[in-house]
């Protein structure tokens, strides 16, 4: 499954600057792939994707951010 998970901020500046892909490598474990540059713009962004993940996660959720530059 991969999914890009959509501004419910309503900036869409914000949701071009940053992107988030969620994979489900294994049954109970989400994972959230974020790239881009992490700001006072772009943060609600990613805060909004994190709290949505982490309600309808019912298991392991990992982030990876590996590819966020501040």
């Amino acid at each position: 499954m991969f999914d890009t998970i959509p501004s419910a901020t309503g900036d869409d500046a914000a949701a071009q600057a940053i992107v988030t892909a969620l994979t489900r490598p294994q049954s109970g474990t989400a994972l959230l792939t974020v790239a881009g540059e992490i700001d006072t713009v772009t943060a609600p962004h990613l805060e909004v994707a994190l709290d949505t993940l982490v309600g309808a996660t019912d298991g392991t959720l990992v982030a990876d951010l590996t590819g966020i530059t501040f």
